[in-house]
């Protein structure tokens, strides 16, 4: 026989779990991402990001002037360039830019399949490979040859 003690059990059980779902989707950043493109230009930027708890750890890609302007360290000894720690559903992280001696320090927060980001410190304002903002979209997993990223992320 149903009970009203057993029915409320139940319905509370149903609202935990999409809470419980939609928190873990909102903070998990491991992916590839890439900039919405931008009418008439061919600006590109990519991040390419592992998360192992707090710890955020990548490589970057941004391209400007059509390809003039290239930004990333895919070269023969390739380094992480991407690093920072999460904490409430926020990253603080850091690039290292190749086009610039300081570092690049923004954050990142994702809703969903979108991953905002905004630079936070003024030095960098002046790398055109990097936006000051923008909006990235999660996309199929990039292959980046030999660079893989539990490994340069461990080094």
């Amino acid at each position: 026989m149903f009970s009203r003690k057993n029915g409320m059990n139940k319905y509370c059980l149903l609202l935990f779990i999409p809470v419980v779902s939609m928190s873990v989707n909102a903070g998990d950043l491991s992916g590839s991402w890439r900039m919405d493109p931008i009418p008439n230009s061919t600006n590109t930027f990519e991040l390419h990001i592992t998360q192992n708890g707090k710890n955020i750890c990548g490589i970057h890609f941004g391209s400007a002037k059509g390809g003039a302007k290239i930004d990333s360290n895919f070269g023969s000894n390739p380094k992480a360039t991407i690093s920072g720690l999460e904490q409430d559903d926020i990253a603080k992280i850091t690039i290292i830019s190749s086009q610039s001696e300081f570092p690049v320090e923004g954050t990142i927060k994702r809703r969903k399949n979108v991953l905002s980001w905004n630079v936070t410190n003024s030095q960098s304002h002046h790398i055109i490979t990097i936006p000051k903002s923008a909006k990235l979209k999660l996309i199929p997993p990039v292959d980046l040859g030999y660079r893989n990223l539990d490994v340069l992320c461990g080094e």
